[in-house]
């Protein structure tokens, strides 16, 4: 089984930064065994890169993560409503079905567990630190006095 993320056309895309900057999407197929213990959820996360690229059918390069409506191709919902969906990116063996059956994912109404978080600030601490380590090898440190 495979499964992809794509950013979708909404309501408040001009409201929205775009190359889509630093998002981790999680896709958890979720282990619904009773006893906790025993559970073990499936999970595969996405970051999105505003920097990454891709060339379209035409040899133009765009930004792989750009908003939907400028990157992506119309889609018609099965209930007739209609949205750009942008290009995907995932896992083409997210979970064989040997190991699908072989545990307890399909129960009830809750398989799929989904969530987009902003990694913008952990990110911005991961150069905070990169910027500190630089500075301490550049300072020079006061030679020992011999007594």
């Amino acid at each position: 089984m495979a499964v992809y993320f794509h950013l979708t056309s909404g309501p408040y895309d001009d409201k929205l930064q775009w190359p889509c900057p630093w998002r981790q999407a999680s896709m958890e197929l979720m282990d619904q065994n009773p006893d906790i213990q025993h559970r073990m959820n499936n999970i595969r996360m996405i970051t999105t890169d505003p920097h990454k690229t891709s060339t379209d059918s035409k040899g133009n390069v765009e930004y792989f993560w750009d908003n939907p409506r400028k990157v992506g191709s119309l889609v018609t919902d099965s209930n007739g409503s209609k949205y750009y969906r942008g290009p995907g990116y995932g896992y083409k063996s997210y979970i064989t079905h040997d190991h699908l059956k072989s545990r307890s994912f399909i129960k009830g109404d809750d398989v799929f567990l989904f969530s987009l978080n902003d990694v913008t600030r952990l990110l911005e601490s991961e150069i905070r630190d990169l910027r500190l380590e630089a500075d301490d090898r550049n300072v020079e440190k006061e030679p020992k006095r011999q007594m």
